[in-house]
């Protein structure tokens, strides 16, 4: 699994691996194979200019980039894995996901880190800790009344929060994720037939 690369690769509690993935199964696993390793996971939005994407890079210093292909990274040197030539490959052991264990994580300890659109030009990044990210997975799992037989649909760019409860809250139920299709989601009358279609019960 994707885990049990990251292990093999060195990471390791307390360490950050960012994702440089298009919105899909891959982000989706990666987030979780991350957390399964004690890491933090650094979402970068390929929409970025490739400068923006290497200050990222150089502001949290990740040992590693899942990656979808081979994107511009504007010359930052860090490790790349690619995981975007279909996900089968990784799970040749029947674990997808997880690495060999998962590693006890304290309150305090980050979770992920996302940047703000940066008033001043500078990208910040801000790190959330396990405490807040739990809650928060907490709060909406309760004030959705997500189960089993929910599907959130996935919408937010990997550049904003909201992506990290779409991706994760219903999953924690036992329910479902459906990613939206990126081009539909400019076009809200488009984008609203096929959701009406599929048991898409959360947008």
């Amino acid at each position: 699994g994707i885990g049990r690369e990251l292990t093999a690769s060195g990471i390791t509690a307390g360490d950050r691996v960012a994702t440089c993935v298009t919105r899909g199964p891959e982000h989706i696993c990666s987030i979780f194979a991350i957390l399964s390793v004690g890491a933090a996971y650094v979402p970068i939005d390929l929409a970025n200019p490739p400068a923006r994407i290497a200050e990222m890079l150089r502001i949290t210093a990740p040992k590693l980039v899942l990656a979808s292909g081979k994107p511009d990274l504007g010359g930052a040197s860090v490790r790349v894995v690619d995981i975007g030539d279909g996900l089968s490959d990784w799970s040749a052991d029947g674990s997808l996901v997880l690495g060999p264990d998962e590693r006890s994580r304290g309150p305090a300890d980050p979770a992920y880190v996302l940047f703000t659109s940066g008033s001043t030009g500078v990208p910040k990044g801000v790190e959330v800790g396990m405490r807040a990210f739990v809650n928060h997975l907490l709060m909406m799992e309760e004030t959705l009344g997500l189960d089993s037989g929910h599907v959130v649909a996935q919408t937010a760019p990997l550049a904003f929060d909201v992506h990290v409860w779409q991706c994760v809250a219903a999953l924690m139920a036992v329910g479902s994720v459906a990613v939206s299709d990126e081009t539909l989601l400019l076009e809200p009358l488009e984008f609203v037939r096929p959701a009406a279609r599929d048991p898409v019960k959360v947008l």
